[in-house]
């Protein structure tokens, strides 16, 4: 019999007041579970990791990691229990970390997200075209989540850019965060390619959002740990650990981590229709279609 090829990834499909119809998550969680996670009572110290998928969460997250322990994670020590994802992982999961300050990651968009004016969110965004393009391979990957494995490009593509992914659309996801981090003082934003062109400057950065007592340990010793951090986060070292559920040889959780990938498979109508709605995003927020400037040439 011939295996049926998929159009579009398999989707939960949930309700919230801030979004008019329906929102899709990951087809492993239900309404029940999705509101149970955001009925988390965020507290003061609560860390934030709020990323749009495939826009540097794990790296950050091993950074974060490595702050607050002064160390990589041990082999044995699993990412999602010590830093576990609210909507996926669930509200009981955050609700057992023991050791403070506890640390969240989410996909959420703001107006979902847990909100304590004591907590700190940073908020890790990757340009559109090279987020798109990993999002397709995470996607079609994660065959146990998305039975998406004989999906094409083209058709992803369609729901990208129309906001008809787990998710939402990027750029409500992106420009709301960036509009939250220039209005309050707990919340950062900081750009994945800043981090890929210089870690030690952004990650600094990251810990002294955090707090003076973050920023003594990892410059301590003549930037002992922040030199340990950068070194334990490069993508080589990140690669070899194993984060997630068994996935094809050939589509690795953590793929490539770089910049301009895209064009590998982007076609030059669809990059110019990412570039249409960039624009309509600087209109309504001017300055946010200004972010990726500096990269521009990663991103003709």
């Amino acid at each position: 019999m011939e295996r049926r090829v998929r159009s579009m990834p398999v989707y939960t499909y949930v309700s919230h007041p801030s979004v008019d119809g329906l929102y899709a998550i990951p087809s492993v969680t239900t309404q029940e579970g999705f509101d149970a996670a955001i009925s988390y009572q965020a507290r003061p110290g609560d860390i934030f990791l709020c990323t749009y998928p495939k826009c540097g969460t794990t790296w950050v997250q091993n950074a974060l990691l490595g702050m607050k322990y002064g160390r990589p994670l041990a082999k044995n020590e699993k990412l999602d229990i010590m830093f576990p994802h609210l909507e996926l992982d669930g509200i009981d999961a955050v609700e057992n970390v023991e050791d403070l300050p506890r640390m969240i990651k989410t996909h959420l968009l703001f107006d979902m997200t847990p909100w304590n004016p004591q907590s700190k969110y940073i908020c890790v965004a990757r340009n559109p075209k090279d987020c798109f393009a990993s999002f397709f391979y995470h996607t079609v990957g994660f065959t146990h989540l998305y039975h998406y494995e004989d999906g094409k490009f083209d058709d992803f593509f369609e729901l990208l850019i129309s906001g008809k992914v787990d998710s939402g659309d990027f750029f409500d996801f992106s420009t709301k965060w960036w509009v939250m981090s220039k209005e309050k003082s707990n919340v950062l934003y900081v750009l994945y390619e800043d981090l890929k062109y210089d870690p030690h400057g952004e990650f600094l950065r990251i810990a002294q959002f955090l707090g003076d007592e973050w920023a003594d340990k990892v410059t301590k010793n003549g930037n002992e740990l922040l030199d340990a951090v950068v070194n334990f986060t490069s993508f080589k070292n990140m690669s070899q650990r194993d984060y997630h559920a068994p996935r094809p040889a050939e589509l690795p959780f953590l793929r490539k981590g770089v910049i301009g990938d895209w064009k590998n498979l982007l076609t030059k109508s669809q990059s110019e229709r990412v570039d249409e709605k960039m624009e309509q995003s600087g209109k309504k927020y001017p300055g946010f279609n200004k972010l990726w400037d500096k990269y521009a040439e990663d991103l003709k």
